[in-house]
């Protein structure tokens, strides 16, 4: 019962990590209530496996290693919540996710570099945030299966599928990404660069 807690959990923050990616793309201004529900499943999942005795149940292969697969869901997806999908959130102001270009950006591409010096920071974090979401996905494909519960199977492979989707969404917008980073480091004589993120 205490896995399937965990794994619950672990699985609504996955979901919870599905809408958010999905509302970076539709619907920006809510991505911030959906992370914020990620974030408190992780916290509810994180209770639950406190109250889990981890000592005794590694004595029973069969039920310790569904907690211990658990909590390795629960990582992972804690990661994301906390390490990669906060700036995706930010980021949606900044990127159209739906098309991987720049959003907002004024008419006069001469005064693009100054209107993105703002979200300078954003700009420099999407990358790496990309690379966590990838390695959370790759880290939830790997776990064996074979021989858990039927529940706690069920809800690796659906948080594996929640995650192999937010890499999709968001992994267009890495190279972009590179784009405005290496305009903002050369200056306004990058504009190429830039028209090129922006999708012109």
């Amino acid at each position: 019962m205490r896995a399937k807690g965990v794994i619950d959990h672990a699985q609504a923050a996955g979901d919870a990590t599905t809408r958010v990616v999905a509302a970076i793309k539709n619907n920006p201004e809510g991505a911030k209530d959906e992370l914020a529900t990620a974030q408190r499943e992780v916290s509810a999942a994180r209770e639950e496996l406190g109250q889990v005795p981890l000592p005794q149940l590694r004595r029973l292969p069969d039920l310790g290693r569904n907690v211990e697969v658990a909590g390795e869901v629960l990582d992972e997806v804690s990661t994301v919540v906390y390490d990669a999908v906060p700036t995706f959130v930010a980021a949606a102001g900044v990127f159209d996710f739906s098309t991987g270009h720049l959003r907002r950006l004024g008419a006069d591409p001469a005064k693009w570099i100054d209107e993105l010096k703002t979200a300078g920071q954003t700009i420099k974090d999407l990358p790496e945030a990309i690379d966590v979401l990838g390695r959370a996905r790759d880290a939830v494909a790997a776990i064996e299966t074979h021989g858990l519960l039927p529940q706690v199977a069920s809800a690796v492979k659906k948080v594996g599928r929640s995650l192999d989707a937010a890499v999709e969404t968001v992994a267009p917008a890495k190279s972009a990404s590179d784009d405005v980073q290496r305009a903002l480091d050369q200056g306004a004589g990058a504009l190429g660069a830039l028209k090129e993120a922006a999708g012109f």
